[in-house]
């Protein structure tokens, strides 16, 4: 049967439990029309149905007789007190309960098997389900607390009490993007691949089970059907079955055997309804590939679906980043498609390039053939083709330096320019434009492989190794003013990256000669004002690697000539954006010192100072990564002394909105290491503030997931990432400590449990 076949027949039958006995044959006949095998089929699921028992969870279906059910309310059940009513199902009522003996203050959900059900099957069915939940240990899926039986023999459980809303109503209320709702539904998978881990099927996956807290997280509930995989334990002499048929899959309806891949079907429907706002086959059709993951996770054939959740939500995190998806024809034009999907910027970039640079190859090629007869034309191509290849490496470059998700483009422009420019290096003898063009080059590849506190790749010793070309060529030139800034650019560059590899030593003689060049260019007679920031610059940092080093205060006021050259500027331009930039990572860098000698007052000062700086700059130029971290850096700042003057909640306010600009400043562009490295250091702020307002649940989620972003360049030798794997050290510490306190605790905020 197909899908679209099958996703009607199920409509016609879930419709068809809700009509009165006497008006079914008429309601079929409606629905059916001429189509007598779809009548087969839905008559055939209702005779499984009444076969089953009649006791699938539907507001229709014919209910036992039950008696009158005790009054719980104000009752004692175990260590709790009931208080209130939370909710009833088919099997069992559902209340709202604290402690009884004033211990602690603590609210729970309490379940109980409703009277007249207590035959022998649904008692240990009710075991059944504290024995799966006890066993089970997951931040997406709600805790037993306790059970037991009550005075009139009555099961119960004793549950979190999740404050949380159904997941559909969730969305719809919070007007969720498309993306948003997808990431919920990632929690939920989550989940659910955790309870399958542990052999078992929770069989009753619903909106209505599935809660979503006020801090957005997914609680999974109800357990009450739940099988264990490959068990026959549970005697069901009855041929009970407990559902819900808009959510359940063909083998469900019919009877057959359940497995995992029910599960998957369920979440397909629970997708759906996410995406569409109406259950299959209802609401507009999802397009794209995200659509095609849906109606895979939906056929009725349980062999067709997902093998697993993991490959579900894995193919869902393969479409959310823009990579093939496993449930589509892995066809060449689909996967290129993709490729230019995830990569458009830089392809476009690299093919113009490509083009301009092969173009100019094969008319170099055909100058050179009769550059005996016209040496002097072949002359002029050979500077147009190399006016061509710079303009590609430095205008093109610059454009695109601090866009998010540009580092694999800027790796490939340059690189492709610098072997160009190798090729007219070797032609052109000693000409002093093409050796300084290359020597730029190399200190272009040097910032995409290492530049300190910019976008790239994570690889120092080759940053290093690159920078030290660079300086060899330039100190072979003419000492003219414009090669000495160039020389100055590339001292003060390295010993950024010296200094970030551990390198204090090197650093500081790197800079030290840096500052030499400095200080005569920016006193000789036509001075620019660039030469005037290069001084600033080379003082701030100096003085940064000094302080670093142990020397304080030597660093301090180094630091301070720069700041104070800074400030000066912006008094005489205030339009000057590019000394406003300097002096807001000077303060930035004087703020993170002073915090290391609990000079809190003035470091809160100055990061202040930085973010109003770096978010006018930013406004002014929205997709500058470079800018929007350096105010996120801001934000941290003051969140730290925030932090340590005892104002948790502020300075969690600050930290969570600079978390979120440095992850999707990764999400942009996860190949750059520095914004890796900020995302995980922003997360772990977080989290530790959070920790500390005892909020330790979210505090595991943060720390758990800056680990996982972080590990990658922990687990690299270069030197340059120790500070990653010191950030690793401290969160394993962190991580350990939030769960023993999770643990002991046991006071995550609880939902309303609910309801068989």
């Amino acid at each position: 049967m197909g899908n679209d076949r099958w996703l009607r027949v199920k409509e016609v039958f879930t419709t068809a439990l809700e009509q009165d006995r006497a008006q079914l044959g008429a309601f079929l006949d409606r629905a059916c029309a001429n189509d007598s095998a779809l009548r087969a089929e839905v008559e055939s699921l209702l005779e499984a149905h009444a076969d089953s028992g009649d006791f699938i969870e539907r507001p229709a279906a014919a209910r036992l007789e039950s008696p009158p059910a005790p009054d719980w309310i104000g009752r004692r059940i175990g260590a709790y007190r009931i208080v209130g009513t939370l909710g009833s199902g088919g099997m069992s009522d559902v209340f709202r309960a604290v402690r009884a003996d004033d211990e602690y203050h603590k609210e729970v959900a309490v379940k109980i098997l409703r009277a007249g059900y207590e035959t022998q099957f649904l008692i240990e069915r009710f075991k059944s389900e504290k024995r799966m939940l006890a066993s089970l240990d997951h931040p997406n899926i709600a805790r037993i607390l306790d059970g037991g039986t009550t005075n009139e023999g009555l099961p119960y459980l004793v549950m979190d009490f999740i404050k949380g809303r159904p997941i559909d109503q969730y969305c719809h209320e919070q007007h969720l993007s498309e993306r948003q709702r997808v990431e919920l539904f990632q929690q939920l998978c989550s989940a659910v691949q955790y309870v399958h881990q542990h052999l078992m099927v929770h069989a009753d996956l619903k909106c209505g089970n599935i809660l979503v807290t006020d801090e957005g997280s997914v609680r999974l509930l109800d357990f009450g059907v739940s099988e264990l995989v490959n068990s026959g334990s549970v005697h069901n002499p009855q041929g009970l079955v407990a559902f819900t048929p808009e959510y359940a899959s063909p083998e469900q309806l019919r009877g057959d055997v359940i497995s995992t891949a029910s599960d998957v079907y369920s979440l397909g429907v629970v997708l759906h309804r996410l995406l569409t706002d109406e259950l299959p086959p209802g609401g507009t059709p999802i397009a794209g590939d995200l659509g095609t993951i849906v109606q895979m996770a939906l056929q009725h054939d349980p062999s067709a679906r997902y093998p697993s959740v993991e490959q579900f939500k894995l193919d869902i995190e393969r479409q959310q980043h823009g990579f093939p998806v496993s449930c589509r024809p892995a066809s060449f034009a689909y996967r290129f498609r993709m490729f230019c999907g995830r990569h458009g910027t830089g392809i476009a970039i690299l093919s113009a390039f490509v083009l301009c640079l092969i173009g100019g190859v094969v008319a170099a090629s055909w100058e050179a053939h009769v550059a005996r007869q016209e040496r002097a034309r072949a002359e002029r191509h050979f500077a147009d083709v190399r006016k061509l290849a710079s303009t590609f490496m430095f205008d093109l470059y610059e454009s695109i330096q601090n866009l998010p998700g540009s580092t694999p483009a800027r790796h490939l422009l340059v690189l492709n320019s610098l072997k160009y420019l190798d090729g007219l290096a070797a032609e052109s003898g000693g000409d002093v434009t093409i050796r300084r063009e290359l020597a730029t080059a190399y200190e272009k590849v040097a910032d995409v492989q290492g530049g300190y506190r910019q976008a790239n790749l994570g690889d120092s010793a080759g940053a290093i190794a690159s920078f030290h070309k660079a300086l060899d060529i330039r100190q072979a030139l003419p000492p003219e003013p414009e090669v000495r800034r160039e020389l100055l650019r590339t001292y003060g560059k390295l010993g950024e990256v010296m200094a970030g590899s551990g390198d204090s030593a090197g650093a500081i003689a790197t800079s030290r000669r840096a500052l030499a060049l400095a200080e005569e260019l920016a006193d000789q007679p036509g001075s620019t004002l660039q030469d005037r920031r290069n001084l600033g610059s080379v003082y701030v940092s100096l003085g940064w690697q000094i302080a670093q080093s142990g020397e304080t205060e030597r660093g301090l006021l180094l630091m301070n000539q720069g700041t104070a050259l800074f400030e000066s500027l912006v008094d005489t331009d205030p339009k000057d954006a590019r000394s406003r930039h300097n002096a807001a990572v000077a303060y930035g860098r004087m703020g993170e010192i002073l915090i290391g000698i609990e000079r809190y007052s003035d470091a809160f000062a100055l990061h202040t100072k930085q973010q109003q700086f770096a978010h006018t700059l930013a406004v002014a130029d929205p997709t500058n990564a470079e800018l929007r971290t350096l105010e996120a850096y801001a934000l941290l700042g003051m969140a730290t002394v925030l932090s340590k003057r005892g104002a948790a909640q502020d300075a969690l306010s600050k930290q969570t909105e600079a978390s979120n600009t440095l992850r999707s400043l990764f999400d942009a562009d996860a190949k750059d290491t520095e914004a890796r490295f900020n995302a995980a250091f922003a997360l772990s702020e977080v989290s530790a503030t959070l920790a500390s307002l005892e909020h330790f649940q979210e505090a595991e989620l943060k720390l758990r997931d800056a680990l996982a972003i972080i590990e990658p360049l922990a687990a690299t030798d270069d030197p340059a990432m120790a500070h990653a794997r010191k950030l690793q050290g401290v969160d394993n510490e962190r991580l350990a400590k939030v769960v023993a306190r999770t643990g002991a605790n046991r006071n995550s905020p609880g939902a309303a449990v609910p309801l068989k």
